[in-house]
């Protein structure tokens, strides 16, 4: 026998021999209300009474004391066991020599022996020494004196005592082999657990094993043993609205066998990236997860992401730079001979009395032909990128080109712009081409978010400090609340529509500014959507 059977074996004979102790003081109230005045009519003395208590406290201490020596442990075990055994014995034969052996009342008294014999089997048979013990002495002192008399009918309840002691012992022996067969069973159960955590353990990543009851029943020694401490035996929810947790309580409600997700978490205050993979157990009720970290991965991955999208962005500029060139060759000449011909109509007709309506087309022909020229102008120039080329530049040549390229989209959708500082003489210290790109999205994205409000309009505001000057666009839309704000920068993030964006602008802008060392940001004082940039002022 195995030394951790062993162990397991001695704490289910205290566990059983505690509620047999009850058992025996149960019989014995029962015993006392049936044969309430048998030892005040009697000339026999409460002796066995006594002994039954005493014998009952004693087995009590031993399951609290001793516990460093089994041997002394054991030894007043049995001990108490044969001064109760001795005890009910000597009890039942008092009643059987009073009442006689064909009374009422020695039937009974037989009847409560036989349910507390049956009752002390079950909680001695864990220990067979101990069960022999109690059988015997409760059983070889009653046999005797019965088989020694005369009488046919005492000899009767003799053999009853007799046959009854061979046929426990025999329950006692199933019991045992049956506990025994239990515990093996157990200590197996144990070791393949314990075989199943040595071996989770030796897996790099966070694995956890999660009940039905969704309570952590099984953590590997990830990270020295941190989260078996913080997890083990604990039901979900250990942190409050953790996603990682969350997807765990969904996938055990719902009807998938496999699942693999990237997650996002906060948990530790620090933005995290999760790889999390559950499987559900077959054998077992619960599933089996691994979370896996994967941050660096997935900043990685976006920054090979954003690279490709910026390199894209800026083969589309490229491509709008070519066009818009090739339109400024093609068109500049009849654009040209336009504003030529209105000035030459103009000066022909300056003595000629003209209608209003002449005057106005005149007019109309001379500022569309303007507003031709400074739309592929703006085009040109916003598109026209050459690496970071940091120069001292006016706000209103940023903005210039912006109003240009979105006039005819915020008439069309009826929005104001609105542009304060324009007039500053006060400078920036940017890529004039690339600082251009990011008002344009900004405003791009302005006007996307507020295309179907009823109230309309975008301010951009320049405002120029001593060491940072700071540029503010701002809609009429409400500002987004605190969770949507701090995933705004994050790439592939969006709140558009499907199909309508790719969650890349504001990544790209954001990162733009910061290669100008300065900050792109959402703004927490202000009732309306406001973006803010600041850069460093002119040097």
């Amino acid at each position: 026998m195995s030394q951790e059977l062993k162990e397991l074996l001695n704490k289910e004979i205290y566990r059983r021999s505690n509620s047999g102790l009850w058992s025996h003081l149960l019989v014995l109230s029962v015993t006392y209300f049936v044969l309430n005045e048998f030892y005040q009519t009697t000339i026999y003395s409460p002796t066995p009474v006594i002994g039954i208590l005493v014998a009952i406290v004693l087995r009590y201490l031993c399951s609290f004391s001793f516990k460093n020596n089994e041997t002394v442990r054991r030894g007043f075990f049995l001990a108490s066991t044969l001064v109760l055994g001795l005890s009910w014995g000597q009890m039942t034969l008092q009643i059987v020599r009073f009442y006689g052996v064909e009374s009422v009342q020695t039937m009974i008294a037989l009847g409560l022996l036989s349910t507390m014999v049956a009752i002390a089997v079950s909680s001695l048979s864990a220990y067979p020494p101990a069960l022999i013990v109690f059988l015997v002495s409760c059983t070889t002192v009653p046999s005797y004196i019965l088989f020694s008399q005369a009488s046919v009918a005492w000899r009767y309840v003799g053999v009853f005592f007799v046959l009854n002691l061979i046929y426990q012992i025999f329950a006692g022996h199933r019991i045992y082999r049956s506990i025994v067969k239990q515990l093996k069973e157990l200590v197996k159960e144990k070791q393949e657990k314990q075989r199943l955590q040595e071996l989770i353990d030796s897996i790099p990543v966070l694995v956890i094993m999660i009940g039905y009851d969704q309570t952590y029943k099984m953590v590997n020694n990830f990270q020295d043993g941190y989260f078996q401490r913080l997890f083990l035996g604990r039901e979900l929810g250990v942190f409050n609205y953790s996603p990682v947790e969350n997807a765990i309580k969904n996938f055990l409600e719902s009807d998938l066998n496999y699942q693999s997700l990237e997650i996002q978490s906060f948990d530790f205050g620090l933005e995290e990236w999760f790889l999390l993979t559950m499987n559900r157990l077959s054998y077992e009720q619960g599933i089996i997860c691994s979370v896996n970290p994967i941050t660096e991965f997935v900043k990685t991955r976006n920054e090979l992401q954003i690279q490709k999208a910026r390199n894209d962005y800026s083969s589309k500029l490229m491509t709008l730079g070519e066009v818009a060139a090739n339109i400024t060759h093609e068109l500049g000449n009849p654009l040209a001979i336009i504003k030529g011909s209105v000035q030459v109509l103009e000066s022909e007709l300056a003595d000629t009395p003209l209608s209003d309506i002449a005057k106005k087309k005149l007019v109309d022909i001379d500022a569309t032909a303007n507003r031709m020229g400074a739309i592929i102008s703006g085009l040109k120039s916003i598109s026209q990128s050459q690496g970071l080329n940091l120069k001292n530049v006016r706000f209103l040549d940023l903005v210039e080109p912006v109003k240009e390229i979105t006039a005819q989209k915020m008439k069309e959708k009826k929005i104001s712009l609105i542009i304060n500082g324009e007039d500053s003489n006060v400078d920036l210290f940017c890529d004039e081409v690339q600082m251009s790109q990011v008002l344009l999205n900004l405003v791009d994205n302005a006007v996307d978010a507020i295309s179907s409000n009823e109230l309309k309009w975008i301010c951009v505001t320049y405002r120029p400090g001593f060491e940072w000057c700071e540029i503010t666009v701002q809609d009429s839309g409400l500002a987004p609340c605190k969770e949507v704000k701090t995933k705004m920068m994050v790439p592939f993030f969006t709140t558009k529509r499907e199909q309508k964006g790719t969650g890349l602008g504001l990544s790209l802008s954001e990162k733009i500014v910061r290669e100008h060392n300065g900050v792109l940001s959402i703004s927490d004082n202000e009732e309306r959507t406001t973006f803010v940039i600041r850069l460093p002022r002119m040097t």
